[in-house]
């Protein structure tokens, strides 16, 4: 009787982790702003869309597999792999130049109602790509003003140190 316990309690902790890590559809569209943090002037109205597979793992960490789309950059074939603060880098491969080229930098909240991306620019000293809190620019949604941009933006990069 012993050993049909044990066998039931494994059998619904494995039924328990697969129904857990089962990938689910993830279409979640926002509308957001992108901005530079210290430029007063610049300001544009985005819609951002993430069209994949959102991946819970109770032992690593979530991923997110499928195509971004921030107003006409379609970003496809996209592998965010989360850390345990919801950041991961963009990587996408670039039709264009044929390599595996960075967008940017994603942060999310935990249940993925507010994001912001640091979005990722040349670095003219050197062939890399960067991006600088004194002049970068930032897309946060939902939002529709700057103020709450920013707001999002501080409250997803110190979210860690919290």
């Amino acid at each position: 009787m012993k050993k049909l316990y044990i066998f039931l309690l494994i059998l619904l902790a494995g039924v328990i982790y697969f129904y857990y890590t089962k990938p689910s559809i993830c279409s979640k569209s926002y509308e957001g702003i992108r901005c530079s943090i210290n430029n007063e002037s610049y300001k544009e109205n985005v819609t951002i869309k993430l069209d994949g597979k959102y991946t819970k793992k109770p032992f690593s960490y979530d991923v997110f597999e499928g195509d971004l789309y921030i107003n006409n950059d379609i970003l496809k074939n996209v592998k965010l792999e989360f850390d345990k603060f919801n950041n991961s880098p963009i990587r996408y491969d670039d039709k264009k130049s044929n390599t595996l080229t960075t967008y940017g930098y994603i942060m999310i909240s935990d249940n993925i109602d507010k994001l912001t991306i640091l979005v990722a620019e040349e670095d003219i000293n050197n062939d890399s790509k960067s991006w600088h809190y004194e002049n970068g620019l930032i897309i946060s949604a939902p939002t529709d003003t700057k103020e709450n941009a920013i707001r999002i933006a501080d409250q997803l990069l110190t979210k860690p140190h919290q």
